[in-house]
Formats: structure tokens, sequence, C-alpha cells
């Protein structure tokens, strides 16, 4: 079904590339662009300034669609049941204070004629093996995804968050590593379109027989996103570059072995195994089974612990991307999951234009290399993260 094409499938000029921390994210900007419509595929959106630039939109007439996850792991917010949120010892906590907020947004925005809706899991489906079978009720929709007038995209590897877009104004107490893609090849933009739309539509369907074949040579659309993202890497001649939240998939992480052991030079860094608190037993076994696989094969891991700073803060690594050969890129929402790859809505783009990758390319050796990246085992002792995070959190998925 997928065939790894190796070609531009954009322009220069139709691809830009945002490190949220480092450039800003384009997402405000392209929210206040619009002039007809916003159509939104999201997991998270718990920004203030987000929020408040898209009740501005609506003000203004522009028609506003959002389907968002309703019930994010690890999260009892719930936007739809209109169940009050009710914190055990009475007092309001950072997450109790955001789920009001965003109750209150989709009543102000749905005032407005914008329109609200969750994700139906029946969209759930098993795609490991390349075709629809089987529902999956545990799935999430996991994408960040923002279409404007149809014709403007933007794909994101962080939620609408304080701490994925780095807001000062909200002052978060850690900044994730997240990218944005900006995309306007229009054959690209329409196949997002077709997505959203069938998934706005609520009713089960073949996502690779509804959208152009060529269009997912250059796009991953979960759940089938565990096919080209492992012919991506069987790709690669010299060099792989990788940064990922974790890598847990038995078959991607297969794709990385085999590419470290016939002699491509395979880097890795995903986030401290301490991120948000000790990791368990069954945690830290699985860590010592998969990286150690990694390095027996010759492969390069570190990780991202808070003491490397993102935006002058404490950071943590959420960003999904790997690069082949300093060439060709592949930046999306999808973790290193099975989960991500073959079960949630999530998305992803390819890309060769040599700027963007280059830009991307020098962002991560350079977290790759900081003083303060550890070695996956001394990561394990959680010698060099604080736990105490107040800020919203992105689920690990």
């Amino acid at each position: 079904l997928f065939v790894l094409v190796t070609t531009n499938f954009a322009a220069a000029g139709e691809i830009a590339l945002y490190d949220n921390s480092r450039d800003g994210s384009p997402l405000i900007p392209l929210i206040d662009s619009a002039r007809k419509t916003l159509d939104i595929e999201i997991y998270e959106m718990a920004d203030l300034a987000v929020q408040a630039a898209l009740l501005k939109a609506a003000s203004d007439g522009i028609k506003v669609r959002i389907l968002i996850e309703p019930k994010p792991v690890g999260s009892s917010c719930d936007i739809f049941t209109g169940v009050a949120s009710s914190p055990n010892d009475g007092q309001m906590s950072f997450f109790d204070v955001a789920c009001e907020n965003l109750k209150k947004f989709k009543q102000s925005l749905e005032k407005l004629g914008g329109s609200f809706q969750p994700f139906n899991k029946a969209l759930c489906a098993d795609g490991s093996n390349g075709s629809r079978s089987g529902t999956t009720a545990g799935c999430v929709q996991h994408g960040k995804m923002v279409i404007a007038d149809r014709g403007d995209a933007i794909l994101s590897t962080g939620n609408f968050n304080n701490t994925s877009l780095c807001d000062l104004a909200e002052k978060p107490t850690k900044c994730n590593r997240d990218y944005t893609i900006s995309i306007r090849t229009s054959a690209i933009v329409d196949t997002l379109m077709t997505v959203f739309e069938l998934d706005w539509a609520s009713v089960p369907y073949d996502l690779p027989n509804s959208v152009p074949a060529d269009s997912l040579n250059a796009l991953t659309i979960s759940p089938f996103s565990l096919s080209p993202t492992v012919a991506f890497i069987d790709s690669a001649k010299t060099s792989v570059e990788i940064q990922e939240q974790y890598l847990n998939d038995p078959t991607m992480n297969a794709a990385i072995v085999a590419a470290a052991n016939r002699g491509v030079d395979v880097k890795i860094m995903v986030a401290s195994f301490c991120s948000f608190g000790k990791p368990s037993p069954t945690e830290m076994k699985r860590a010592h089974t998969n990286y150690t696989a990694f390095e027996s094969a010759g492969a390069k891991v570190m990780t991202f612990p808070s003491a490397i700073k993102v935006g002058g803060r404490p950071g943590y690594l959420h960003a999904k991307a790997i690069i082949v050969d300093g060439t060709r890129a592949w930046v999306g929402s999808v973790n290193g999951s099975t989960q991500s790859l073959t079960r949630n809505r999530e998305y992803g783009l390819f890309f060769s234009v040599a700027s963007e990758v280059t830009k991307l390319r020098k962002g991560i050796l350079t977290d790759f290399n900081d003083a303060n990246a550890e070695t996956w085992q001394d990561s394990l002792k959680c010698a060099n993260d604080s736990f105490d995070f107040h800020g919203t959190v992105d689920s690990i998925f």
C-alpha cells in the first residue's frame, strides 16, 4: 500500500518548519489569517491565548469547527457530559482550572456559531497490517492539525497547551521541545481536509481507499503510520537521527536496529525516563531491553533531562521527528508506540525541502550534543530531573 518516494512532494516555500520555543509557533498567526473557515483536530487545547484567538475568529464570522479527543489519557476532564470537576480536597488544581476554562471556551464558541465535537472512537481501527480491521475502543485522537480556509495547514508535534507553545504569558514551569510544520502544498492540504471531513462526519470508513495514494507517500495518518515509518528508516543509506518521546514499538525498533547493523550512523534521543517521576520496575526492564539492543547494534542513544533548557526553562522532549541521510525528514504527532502507529488518529509529514531539513537537523543535533544530555543508563538514576510539574501535561501515549 505504501510506496516510499524520495523526491520533493512539496516545493520550497510550501513547507516551513518551526521550533516552537526557538521560533515561536505559527498557530495563532494561522488562526488570525483565516477569512472563512478554521478546521481543527486536536488532542488537548488548554492554552488561553489560542482559545482567545479562536473566539475572536468566530466573532468575526469565521466558521470554526473543532474535533477534539473527549477523554485524554489520565485526565478526568470531560467537556461534553457537563459533569463538573470535583477536587478531592476542595481546592482547584491547575488541571481543574484548565478543564473549567475549556468548558467555558466551548460554551462561548458555540454561542458564536462555532462547533465542538468529540472524536468518535468507532473511527479507530487496527491498521498494523495496512488495512482497516476491527475497532480499538482505547484509541485517541492524538493528532494536532489546523486548516485555515481549506488552503493553509499546520501539523504539530505538540498540543495547543502552554507547555508545547512555551507560552511565557502563562508561565509554565517547563517547556517542551516541540515542532510545527506549516503546509501550503494543495494536494497535501486537500488530503488533510478530506480526512477532517470524514472524521467530522463520524461514520467509520476505510482511510486508504478514501484519499489519493500519492498523498499517503507524503503523509503518515494513523492508524496506518507503521508501514511508511519503517520504510523510511529502511531507506537510510548513511544516517538516521531520531527525536521521540520514547521508542516502544517492536517493529519500528527492529527497523532501527537493522539500520544500525548495516552500518548506518544512528543517533537516538528520547525523553528522560524520570520526567514525571521514578520509572516503575516494568518501565526500567523495558528500557534496558530496548536501549541495550540499540547500542549493541551500534546506535548512539541520549536522553533529554529537564536540565536541558527549552525557552530558558527546564525542558521536556515531546517532539517526534526522524531525519534520514541528512536530506529527508518526517515530523508529526506519532510517538514510537504501537498505539500511536497503528491505533490512534495521528498525523505526520515527510519532506525534503533542504532548508527545513537542515534546520531540523541542526536543532536535533544541538539537543543530542547538549552538555546536560544523559545516557539512558544515567537517566534511569533520576539525578537530573525535577518531578514537580505545574503546567499542562501532554499524556504519554
